[in-house]
């Protein structure tokens, strides 16, 4: 499937939120045989930069509507598809999961290595990579992220899937400077597991007796919120849209040695009456559709 993200023309309405997404990120597109222009980075790629077999153009907006607004900005204390959705433009995993061939990839820990009893994983993170604000991530980050999510009191969501019998993972350091994460009993999936914890910036979550969950919820300033996705949060209008600008400190990069993501700005509408979306749609206001159509859509 060739793309061209310089400027988006109409997308057929059946095609699935998970092709926007890709769309978004550089994920998934086909080779496009024409020459796609450099944009100006501000800052050098990562050391650790981790290379994407896809090639495409920068520019472009996609405008997507959403059946509603999500209710945080905080991916420990997703409930729904929603926030699922506008969490994962600005959140980086340790490991991520390649939906097309069903294996682990790297995340913003380039390699691993599972032990024998599947009772540890052991880590070793990219180095350079920076946090949309552009501090460096360290293993402290790693650490303070699993402190964090298992902090005594805390009520965060995420905490609930990670837990094995009641017991928490812990992530400690290793001699050689690399990261060790030890789960309560062995585990088949536990590398699966890594691909659904964000790496989390302690720089900006350390305030004194604030938990996980009081942190980055719908009326936090867009620039107070800093993560590892393609995206940052350039604006937020309640009930309205979120404008989501490309992180200029992104990790990944195309086949040509082009900075992902390909899109300028990512836009979310919310539309909850479906055929509102449906009109706005066919204005040419949004570039996609919620969900399938109906026959009356049609």
């Amino acid at each position: 499937m060739a793309t061209e993200a310089r400027s988006y023309p109409r997308f057929r309405p059946l095609l699935p939120v998970l092709t926007a997404l890709l769309l978004a990120t550089g994920f998934g597109c086909g080779l496009s045989e024409e020459t796609a222009p450099a944009r100006e980075d501000a800052f050098p790629l990562p050391e650790g930069v981790l290379d994407v077999e896809v090639a495409g153009r920068h520019g472009g907006i996609l405008h997507y509507p959403m059946g509603g607004e999500p209710g945080t900005f905080n991916a420990a204390m997703v409930r729904d598809t929603r926030g699922r959705l506008g969490t994962y433009m600005i959140t980086g995993t340790i490991l991520e999961f390649d939906r097309r061939n069903q294996t682990i990839m790297p995340g913003i820990a380039s390699r691993w290595t599972l032990s024998p009893d599947a009772r540890r994983v052991e880590l070793q993170l990219r180095e350079g990579v920076r946090f949309s604000d552009g501090e460096e991530v360290t293993n402290e980050d790693v650490l303070f992220t699993f402190e964090k999510l298992f902090e005594e009191g805390s009520k965060n969501v995420l905490r609930d899937t990670l837990e094995m019998g009641g017991q928490p993972l812990r992530a400690r350091l290793t001699e050689g400077g690399g990261l060790e994460v030890v789960f309560p009993q062995p585990y088949a999936a536990a590398e699966y597991m890594l691909t659904t914890i964000p790496v989390l910036p302690k720089h900006k979550l350390s305030d004194p007796g604030k938990k996980l969950e009081d942190y980055w919820n719908m009326e936090t300033p867009p620039q107070e919120i800093v993560g590892l996705g393609p995206f940052v949060i350039d604006q937020h209008h309640p009930a309205e849209k979120t404008v989501y600008r490309y992180n200029p400190h992104y990790w990944k990069r195309d086949s040509r040695g082009n900075r992902l993501p390909y899109l300028d700005e990512l836009v979310l509408h919310y539309i909850e009456d479906r055929n509102n979306q449906v009109l706005r749609l066919r204005a040419g206001e949004v570039d996609l559709i919620d969900s399938e159509l109906r026959p009356e859509d049609y």
